[in-house]
């Protein structure tokens, strides 16, 4: 007898909920979009101990009947499309009917349903993959379906699952990321027995607003395209942003595209804001069938994409960049010598504005940062070469970023399986060994972003608060802040200095 088998289907099923469902987040995505295409207006999440006990998520879309309820939950079963031809005009959410299937086979489903043209409703539950209980009940329409004890059936892949508060946040993401794109829908969010969330159906800019906190002066809206794209966003002001997200939708899906992102971070100095992307795109143009979560898409011309993003971008976010008095204030500051140290952290610079204080850590990690982003650094040699025993999976992504560590400076060798032994450091960096070390716990998990591996070297190398500086070091830290092409954030957002007007001091003392 041969060795290769058939595996027997509840093998299969199990195997291919791990490439959809990875934690309760992926369960969450999958039943909010259940419940949007089935037209609903109000959707009712409850989820405890961070989704691994209990995910809940009730609508009062369509709902099923009786016979849909009966193979839902079943493999390759879905009512969105019926011929191949349909996956070249999809407009849902779902379409494979493998999201139900792949929760069903690792935990314990329970899924009631009343169609709008009916007095009773349906109540089904299954049990890693088996019904045990069918049967017929009162209830309000819609649907309402409920998972339990997540991967029961795959104790090892529940191990992974990190703690009860970091799921939770993950969880919020999902559905502040769905609230945001779907306005006209009720969002209502309950963690373990306390509302969290209670967002009432609204216009899309007061979501907005609702959900990122920030201020309507704060946002700018963007659009603008030609088909086979149109496109639509919000994005902060450059002197008010905040560090977060950068969401991006084809067709209100939320999707995962690191070059679009690293579009808007670039008109942003480098920084992440918190922005939303809206890309309106016609069916052929695109290909969402391309990841078992549809979280990634594919399109047939990236580059005109790209081209097009930069275009609304830079039309809309140049013009209102305000540099007039950030400018007056390097004006001001270059060529002074008197610098004044506060508690060890903080510069202080006396202006005829006024008095501006400089985070002497931020303003240092922005030098560092733009230097290690030119590129071309041969690195300083350690006179004791580091030795770091890493795991395969951190070994795996160190090999992945060394061609760019390298440009920055880092060069390692392989000493064995598992160890490295670094050789030199960035030129920039003053970094003693266990400086070094950290660093590299920080390096070894980050994936590939070039930008996210010269921010975090820049933040270990840079001078930490609490250290004392000479008048010299101040002024020499100033100088080449104001060389930077942002003197004004550092690499992750934050603000390197700010002003205080003699006015505002003025009033505040009741002058």
């Amino acid at each position: 007898m041969g060795r290769i088998v058939s595996l027997p289907e509840k093998v299969v099923l199990k195997i291919a909920a791990g490439e959809v469902i990875f934690r309760p987040q992926s369960v969450i995505k999958e039943l909010i979009e259940n419940a949007i295409d089935a037209r609903a207006t109000s959707i009712h999440i409850e989820i405890r101990k961070g989704g691994k006990k209990m995910i809940q998520v009730s609508d009062n879309g369509i709902g099923m009947d009786g016979d849909d309820l009966k193979i839902c939950f079943l493999s390759h079963t879905t009512s969105k499309i019926r011929s191949t031809e349909d996956l070249e005009k999809i407009d849902t959410l779902g379409f494979r009917g493998e999201a139900l299937a792949s929760i069903a086979a690792v935990s314990k489903l329970r899924i009631s349903s009343r169609p709008h043209n009916s007095e009773l409703g349906h109540l089904i539950e299954v049990v890693a993959g088996e019904i045990v209980q069918f049967t017929e009940i009162g209830m309000e329409k819609g649907t309402q379906v409920r998972v339990s004890d997540l991967f029961f059936t795959l104790p090892a892949r529940r191990k992974f699952l990190r703690s009860d508060q970091w799921e939770t946040k993950l969880v919020l993401e999902k559905v502040r990321q769905y609230a945001f794109a779907y306005p006209e829908i009720r969002f209502i969010l309950k963690i373990d027995g306390r509302e969290s969330l209670n967002l009432r159906d609204s216009g899309e800019k007061e979501r907005i607003l609702q959900l990122s906190g920030m201020k309507k002066d704060d946002l700018i809206v963007i659009e603008g395209g030609r088909y086979p794209v149109h496109v639509r966003g919000y994005l902060p002001e450059p002197e008010r942003m905040n560090e977060g997200n950068s969401i991006i939708y084809v067709n209100k899906r939320p999707v995962t595209d690191r070059k679009i992102a690293g579009l808007i971070r670039d008109h942003y100095g480098g920084r992440t804001p918190f922005s939303l992307l809206f890309l309106d795109v016609a069916p052929e143009f695109y290909d969402v069938n391309v990841h078992p979560a549809k979280s990634e898409v594919r399109f047939q011309d990236h580059r005109y994409l790209a081209d097009l993003i930069n275009q609304v971008v830079s039309r809309n976010v140049k013009p209102r960049i305000k540099t007039t008095q950030p400018m007056l204030i390097a004006e001001e500051i270059q060529g002074l010598d008197r610098f004044f140290q506060f508690h060890k952290s903080y510069i202080l610079v006396e202006t005829s504005r006024g008095l501006v204080i400089i985070d002497q850590h931020a303003a240092h990690e922005r030098i560092i940062y733009e230097n290690i982003m030119k590129g071309g650094d041969p690195g300083q040699p350690l006179l004791f070469p580091i030795s770091v025993e890493l795991d395969e999976e951190k070994m795996e992504l160190l090999r992945k970023n060394q061609e760019v560590l390298t440009n920055f400076g880092i060069k390692t060798k392989e000493f064995g399986q598992r160890t490295i032994v670094i050789e030199t450091i960035p030129s920039s960096a003053e970094l003693g060994a266990e400086d070094i070390l950290a660093l590299f716990e920080d390096l070894t998990k980050i994936k590939e972003e070039r930008t996210e591996i010269a921010r975090t070297i820049a933040c270990h190398s840079a001078i930490k608060a609490n250290t004392p500086l000479s008048g010299d070091e101040m002024a020499n830290l100033v100088d080449q802040l104001f060389q930077c092409s942002d003197p004004y954030h550092c690499p992750h957002g934050r603000p390197t200095l700010f002003q205080i007007e003699i006015g505002e001091l003025e009033n505040r003392l009741g002058r």
